[in-house]
């Protein structure tokens, strides 16, 4: 799709000038948290030649979905071919012209709350833009303080930016900036052959880091506007001989010349540094005290400066607070002074022939020399990879209209494979380029990335980056001219060194003196369990043990005065003293004994050898053995082949197949199939009649039938 031009961005969308349709090589170009422009050409016979002017709006495709704001930066007109070059940043990068009063600390805070606090500080141009993040945490103790800078130095702009800080991802959308986790979540596969026509890779030292320079500004202390007098706390003291006395008095005494009121007050808070020099008007004495003003309610000491008469001096005003100061400007003013560290090494330092050095200014973040070494030794840890390589997957894309390639955003995973360079491999998605026209991304580049992101800033950035590289090559000879000073702040790391040393000595002792009083509960913990064991082992009468032991018990004992219950994965069983089994379940439920006496047992299934009792109720007797009831020649066997008994008395059997007896009384009737009395034997029915419903033999011979 073809951009649109605006002559505003409120002119959207019914006043504008119309869709550039002849418009080429419209490209987007998107960088992690760096470039966001648009490009095209346009042939000089265009209607739009003429119309095309800078800071006009351009309104155009960024990806498969949606469109955005950019607008115009520059024109280049080629004479062959007679075209014009169109460059165009995206609106957000106009938050650049915001600036930030104030100073602001984001240690501990939310991300949106930092946001919050940096967006009530900005300035009127500022606020026309909206900031927001998605992240939800905190940002922790990074002893970080922004003080008056432009919001997109803030949230992009150098080492100690929040996205630095946060290790994330800005997402622009018109005048919407918006902090995210650096990583999407979404992925896309990229096939040569499918989706992409061919792959480079590209290994590039230029941006790795091998060793900073700390350093960190001291800050300097000013005295008021002499022009601008206050209401002295105090009145001024009595008995001073006052008189005119210009000239520059110059600070002698270190670390500084302490001012004092009118009242003859020290002010500790007043403290100018040592060497500055200063516009004096009015000098005073007093039993043999002489005091030099400079400045309102201010004088300094005569002893801690030195004075020389001067004529004509003008007071010189610092730009960077309301208040003045009264430093002669007959000489040069002192620059605030650089506090070097010592350089700090990365562990990768010694794979690489060439020194790959940094200048880290920590002036935001720490104001003494302590402070400065132990963040400084941090750096590599801050920032993971800065030592490294960074490889550049760039994969050429073929003309498609797979959603995943026209949609790809920075931030996106990308699955590639090639096999003619054998990758496959996963890398986050750091630049793209989109042709508008075709609604594609033609170029894809993943993989690990390092940028400054001054580089991709507007003009005025720019000048800010030079600035930068001035005053690092400046550092650089100062570091060469200055070795001796480095030498001394070594020697402070060093003292330092052994000021840790002590400290990790007695850290050491603590952890010795802490691991003693672990051993020495645990084996109290021990103590205990054993003795719990020995008790339970015990019972104070050996009445349950663990076997074979308390740590590994794979069974359980517990004594009786008839013998012992025994319990294990087997089953359970009551032991005689001798160890002999007599009562055992199973661990699958079966019941066996070798004797049960008992009044009643009620059941369905009793399987066993010999039962002697009083009763049996409602069970199912089986069994390979026999049930004995009685003694001696008194005794009933109930065996699997019949019952033998020495007599029988039953009121009626009925449906007998079999009987054999030598005695047989029926009290009322006897009904059986076969009935054989032995010799000698005898059946009678004194109350009844005796009914044969079968044949009826007598030694052999069938009596009756």
């Amino acid at each position: 799709m073809k951009p649109a031009l605006f002559a505003k961005k409120e002119d959207y969308p019914s006043s504008g000038y119309g869709i550039i349709a002849d418009a080429t090589d419209c490209k987007v170009h998107e960088v992690l948290n760096g470039d966001y422009t648009f490009t095209f050409n346009l042939p000089r016979t265009s209607r739009f030649f003429e119309l095309i002017k800078p800071e006009y709006m351009i309104y155009v495709p960024v990806n498969g979905t949606s469109k955005d704001w950019f607008y115009i930066k520059s024109t280049d007109v080629k004479s062959s071919p007679d075209t014009m070059t169109v460059t165009c940043n995206h609106e957000s990068i106009l938050a650049n012209n915001g600036y930030m009063k104030g100073s602001l600390s984001i240690d501990r805070l939310s991300v949106q709350t930092a946001l919050k606090r940096m967006t009530d500080l900005l300035d009127s141009t500022g606020k026309q833009f909206k900031y927001q993040t998605s992240m939800v945490r905190n940002i922790g103790d990074v002893h970080v303080t922004y003080t008056n800078m432009n919001p997109t130095e803030m949230i992009i702009g150098n080492s100690n930016s929040l996205v630095n800080i946060l290790g994330g991802r800005i997402e622009r959308n018109g005048r919407t900036i918006n902090i995210a986790e650096k990583y999407t979540g979404r992925s896309i596969d990229l096939r040569k052959g499918k989706n992409i026509s061919g792959i480079s890779i590209q290994k590039n030292i230029e941006s790795i880091v091998t060793s900073i320079v700390p350093y960190y500004t001291e800050k300097e202390i000013n005295t008021t506007d002499p022009d601008k007098p206050t209401t002295p706390t105090n009145p001024p003291e009595t008995g001073w001989t006052v008189t005119s006395n210009e000239g520059v008095v110059t600070v002698t005494k270190s670390p500084g010349a302490t001012c004092y009121s009118d009242a003859n007050q020290p002010e500790n808070n007043r403290l100018v540094g040592v060497g500055t020099p200063w516009y004096t008007d009015q000098k005073r004495t007093k039993s043999g005290s002489t005091q030099y003003r400079i400045g309102t309610n201010c004088w300094v000491s005569a002893g801690d400066v030195t004075f020389a008469a001067q004529s004509n001096v003008v007071s010189y005003s610092s730009d960077s607070t309301p208040t003045k100061v009264m430093r002669a400007v007959a000489t040069t003013p002192k620059e605030e002074e650089r506090v070097w560290g010592a350089e700090v090494y990365s562990p990768m330092y010694k794979k690489y022939k060439l020194p790959h050095r940094k200048v880290v200014d920590y002036s935001s973040r720490v104001d003494n020399d302590a402070d400065l070494s132990e963040l400084a030794h941090r750096y590599f840890y801050e920032n993971p990879g800065v030592d490294e390589p960074t490889y550049t997957i760039s994969i050429d894309t073929v003309p498609t209209q797979n959603v995943s390639i026209q949609n790809a955003h920075i931030g996106d995973t990308a699955r590639i494979y090639d096999p003619d360079f054998k990758i496959a491999t996963e890398q986050i998605i750091f630049e793209r380029e989109f042709d508008s026209d075709k609604e594609i991304n033609t170029l894809i580049k993943a993989g690990t990335y390092q940028q400054t992101i001054f580089r991709y800033l507007d003009n005025r950035i720019k000048e800010n980056d030079q600035k930068i590289d001035d005053t690092n090559d400046q550092t650089n000879n100062a570091i060469e001219n200055n070795s001796n000073d480095i030498s001394n702040v070594q020697d402070n790391v060093d003292t330092l060194g052994d000021e840790t040393n002590d400290w990790q000595k007695r850290h050491e002792e603590e952890e010795k003196r802490i691991q003693a009083e672990q051993d020495r509960i645990d084996k109290k913990v021990d103590d205990a369990q054993r003795d719990l064991s020995d008790f339970m082992n015990s019972g104070g009468q050996n009445v349950i043990q663990f076997l074979p032991d308390r740590e590994n018990p794979t069974q359980l004992k517990v004594k009786t005065g008839y013998g012992y219950l025994l319990l294990d994965d087997h089953g359970i069983g009551f032991h005689k003293s001798n160890g002999t089994v007599i009562t055992g379940m199973s661990s699958d439920g079966r019941f066996y004994a070798d004797d049960i006496s008992a009044q009643t047992i009620t059941g369905k299934t009793i399987e066993g050898g010999v039962i002697n009792g009083a009763r049996i109720t409602g069970a199912q007797i089986t069994g390979t053995e026999q049930i004995n009831l009685g003694s001696g020649s008194r005794k009933t066997s109930l065996a699997y082949y019949g019952i033998s008994t020495p007599s029988i008395t039953v009121d009626e059997i009925d449906g007998l197949n079999f009987m054999q007896a030598s005695n047989i009384t029926v009290t009322n009737q006897l009904r059986a199939r076969y009935l054989i009395i032995e010799s000698g034997g005898n059946i009678s029915s004194p109350n009844g009649a005796l009914y044969l419903t079968g044949p009826l033999y007598v030694n052999g011979r069938l009596i009756a039938s």
